[in-house]
């Protein structure tokens, strides 16, 4: 049950912050991924909360990546 006036994606977000900033690495490569593929978050505000550099996330993200088959 979401609190009134709050979407369920308002705390998927906060999550998503939360662990980009607190989590182990693992967790915040994931959290990288769910930023930027399902949150829309752009890379300068993903640095800025996760503290890796710019190349990192790219790395993330470009792993993160369904492959073409």
């Amino acid at each position: 049950m979401t609190a009134p006036g709050y979407e369920v994606s308002v705390w998927e977000r906060y999550a998503t912050e939360f662990a980009l900033s607190f989590a182990d690495i693992p967790s915040r490569i994931r959290a990288v991924r769910v930023a930027y593929f399902e949150h829309e978050f752009d890379v300068d505000l993903i640095a800025q909360l996760s503290g890796f550099p710019v190349w990192r996330i790219r790395q993330a993200i470009s792993d993160g990546l369904p492959q073409a088959g």
